[in-house]
């Protein structure tokens, strides 16, 4: 098990960085050209920083990029 000690300013920090990494990956998602194999792997990390959300904000912030 891994663990790690942030300040509430770094939590601020890596919160916003991962919402602007969301909001760039669901404009891509998006997008009807995609297909395939690159669709596949933005949802993958679309997932993968979602969780990484949950662990850095309330409810409240991270409802907003649940995808339906």
């Amino acid at each position: 098990m891994l663990g790690a000690l942030f300040s509430d300013l770094e939590v601020e920090e890596l919160s916003f960085l991962i919402k602007k990494e969301m909001e760039t990956l669901k404009e891509s998602l998006d997008d009807p050209n995609l297909h395939g194999v690159v669709y596949r792997a933005i949802n993958e990390r679309y997932k993968m920083l979602f969780g990484l959300l949950k662990r850095f904000s309330s409810e409240r912030e991270y409802i907003k990029y649940l995808r339906k």
